[in-house]
């Protein structure tokens, strides 16, 4: 009989009690199946584990005064866009 799949993850956390933990390692020692599949896991979570640290990265450094800047620029880029209007409106009223 080998190993379920909660079995397998258990015994690579060391989540298995003692004795049932025991009784494992001497199966998956005996067990190329077993064995195979415990390796495989062990594969697979160090995986994830790079993938998880590659995305774990802190966010950029942002500058308070960057931040104002882009706020103004963006101020002054909303007006222009505005008085264009209010031209072209006003061109409109008096045609």
């Amino acid at each position: 009989m080998h190993l379920d799949e909660e079995q397998i993850q258990r015994l690579l956390h060391r989540e298995l009690p003692a004795r049932a933990g025991s009784s494992a390692r001497e199966h998956v020692a005996g067990c190329i199946e077993c064995r195979r599949r415990l390796s495989e896991a062990e594969q697979e979570e160090a995986e994830v584990h790079g993938l998880l640290h590659a995305v774990d990265v802190p966010p950029p450094r942002i500058r308070a005064e960057a931040v104002a800047l882009r706020a103004e620029l963006d101020i002054v880029a909303a007006r222009t866009r505005g008085s264009a209007w209010l031209r072209r409106a006003a061109g409109v009223l008096l045609a």
